[in-house]
C-alpha cells in the first residue's frame, strides 16, 4: 500500500483544529530496541551462532514482530547482481547481523508496516547496474521488488553501516509515501538558500572522476557533502542521522546554529508524525538514550549469555558468613597485610567473571 500524501495528514490536522476537535493518536507499539535487555539477548545469540541459519533465525525472530521475511538468496534481477551467503561469510553476516538488529529494533512495527515492504536480503557483493556500469553499492531500496537489500561485506565499517541501514530504507519509504523517490518536494526545496541547486543525483557520485562534495556538514543545511548531489539524497542522508544514536546527537549539534539544517529536522519529523504521531521528540529521544542505547554491540565471538539475563543471584547469607570466618583465621595465621591482599586479588577476580562481556563503554 502506499502512503496518504503529507500534506493531506497536515490539512486534515488544521481542519480539526479549526472545528475544535483533535485528530485520535495512532497507537504505536512498542520499538523493540525499548526492551534493550531483549535486543542484548538476541545479539549475544547471534554472536555465538556456528551456522548460517541460526544467524538467520535470530534476525527472522526480531523481523517476525514486523510481518517481515528474510532471505539469504540473492534475487534475480536485470537492475542488480549479488551473491547468496555462505557458510564461509559466517564472520561477516554476525557481524552485519548484529548491527541490522540493533538499528532496525529503533522502529515501532507501524513504521515500516505502512509501507509494501515485505523482505530484508542480506547477501553479499552486490554491484547495481548505472547507466552501462556495475557500481559497487551497500545497500539499495527494492520497491518493485518490496525488498530492502543490504550487503553484508560493509559491515566492517560500522558507523557507516548503521547510517545505511537507514539512508537506504528512507528511499524506499519515499517512494512508498510519495509515489517517486525522485519526487520532487516543493517545500523541502524551499528551505535550501534560493541561490542552491542540486546536483547531478548521487548516482553521478559513484563515478570515476565526480565532482560530489565530500565531508560533513560542508555548508549550511546539509549534513554531508553526498547530501547536496540530490534531493533524495539530502533527504536520505538527514534521515539517516535521525535514526543513528550518534548522528542524532552530532545533528542537535548543528541544528542549534544552523538554521536551514534545524527547519529541514523539524520537517521531516513532521512528514514522520503524519504517519505513526507518537514516533515524535520523546520517541526519538527516548530511542537514543542511554537506556535504550542501540550501539552496544557485543564483541564477536567473545559474549557470554548468563542463564538468566536480569537477573541477580540471591544470596542466602551462608557462603558470606564463611568466607567472613576463613577471613578472620587467615588474619591471625598470617598477617592482616598479606590478608588484604590476597582479598584485593580475589575480588579483583570475581568481578572480571561477572562482568558481562557484551558492555561497551559508552561513544
Amino acid at each position: 500500500m502506499q502512503f496518504y500524501r503529507g500534506f493531506t495528514g497536515l490539512f486534515l490536522s488544521a481542519l480539526c483544529c479549526l472545528a475544535g476537535f483533535t485528530m485520535p493518536a495512532l497507537a504505536m507499539s512498542t520499538p523493540p530496541i525499548y526492551r534493550l535487555p531483549d535486543v542484548q539477548q538476541l545479539t549475544a545469540g547471534i554472536n555465538q551462532a556456528t551456522t548460517v541459519q541460526e544467524v538467520t533465525s535470530g534476525v527472522q525472530s526480531l523481523l517476525d514482530q514486523y510481518s517481515l521475511n528474510l532471505t539469504t538468496t540473492c534475487m534475480q534481477d536485470a537492475a542488480f547482481t549479488c551473491q547468496s551467503i555462505v557458510p564461509g561469510d559466517l564472520p561477516t553476516y554476525k557481524r552485519m547481523a548484529v548491527m541490522f538488529v540493533e538499528e532496525w529494533a529503533k522502529y515501532p512495527p507501524e513504521w515500516t508496516r505502512a509501507t509494501d515492504l515485505q523482505t530484508i536480503n542480506l547477501i553479499n557483493k552486490y554491484e547495481y547496474r548505472y547507466n552501462g556500469t556495475s557500481q559497487a553499492r551497500a545497500a539499495a531500496p527494492m520497491n518493485y521488488l518490496r525488498a530492502m537489500i543490504y550487503d553484508i561485506s560493509y559491515s566492517y565499517d560500522e558507523a557507516y553501516m548503521r547510517h545505511v541501514i537507514h539512508h537506504e530504507y528512507a528511499h524506499y519509504f519515499e517512494a512508498s509515501y510519495y509515489g517517486d523517490v525522485y519526487h520532487h518536494d516543493a517545500r523541502w526545496a524551499a528551505l535550501n538558500p534560493a541561490e542552491f541547486s542540486y546536483g547531478g543525483g548521487g548516482g553521478t557520485c559513484y563515478e570515476e572522476g565526480n565532482t560530489c562534495l565530500t565531508g560533513v556538514h560542508p555548508a549550511p543545511g546539509f549534513v554531508t557533502g553526498y547530501a547536496t548531489s540530490g534531493m533524495e539524497e539530502d533527504k536520505a542522508e538527514l534521515y539517516g542521522y535521525m535514526f543513528t544514536t550518534a548522528g542524532y546527537a552530532q545533528l542537535a549539534e548543528w541544528a542549534k546554529t544552523d538554521a536551514i539544517l534545524a527547519n529541514k529536522l523539524a520537517y521531516y519529523k513532521q512528514v514522520i508524525r503524519a504517519v505513526v504521531p507518537q514516533m515524535d521528540d520523546e520517541y526519538f529521544a527516548k530511542i537514543h538514550s542511554g537506556v535504550a542505547q542501540a550501539e552496544l554491540a557485543p564483541e564477536p565471538q567473545s559474549t557470554v549469555v548468563p542463564d538468566n539475563p536480569g537477573q541477580e543471584v540471591p544470596d542466602d547469607g551462608l557462603p558470606t558468613l564463611l568466607v567472613g570466618l576463613v577471613v578472620l583465621f587467615m588474619v591471625f595465621v598470617m598477617g592482616s597485610s598479606v590478608v588484604v591482599g590476597i582479598c584485593l586479588l580475589i575480588w579483583w577476580l570475581v568481578r572480571r567473571n561477572r562482568t558481562p562481556s557484551h558492555e561497551k563503554a559508552p561513544r
